[in-house]
């Protein structure tokens, strides 16, 4: 309840104590959310910029694409992902306005 939520803050105890008492239950939430999961959007994007390998650093994921797991199993998306720059193929998908920007660096 709401008692253990603010101990935390309310006593004074040993802060590297209470941190791990937190990640702890976080770890346990967390664990029991993966049953709960829902596909929701996906996109895609290829990673390299030409022919000769060179990585493309521009990580804008755009257009995406709306996900209903009872219509399309995680196979029928993986057989989609070579087509997914021929546009014939993509106009049949209902498309979920927004991007998706990641940063990315060669090491």
């Amino acid at each position: 309840g709401i008692a253990q939520c603010a101990e935390p803050y309310i006593k004074s105890s040993d802060a590297n104590k209470a941190t791990q008492k937190v990640l702890k239950a976080a770890k346990q939430i967390c664990s029991r959310l993966g049953g709960y999961k829902m596909a929701f959007a996906w996109a895609a994007r290829p990673v390299f910029k030409d022919t000769e390998g060179s990585i493309d650093t521009s990580g804008k994921f755009s257009p995406f694409y709306k996900q209903d797991s009872n219509k399309l199993s995680d196979e029928d998306l993986l057989k989609m992902l070579p087509d997914f720059r021929k546009a014939e193929k993509m106009s049949k998908l209902q498309v979920i306005p927004g991007n998706f920007d990641v940063t990315i660096e060669c090491v």
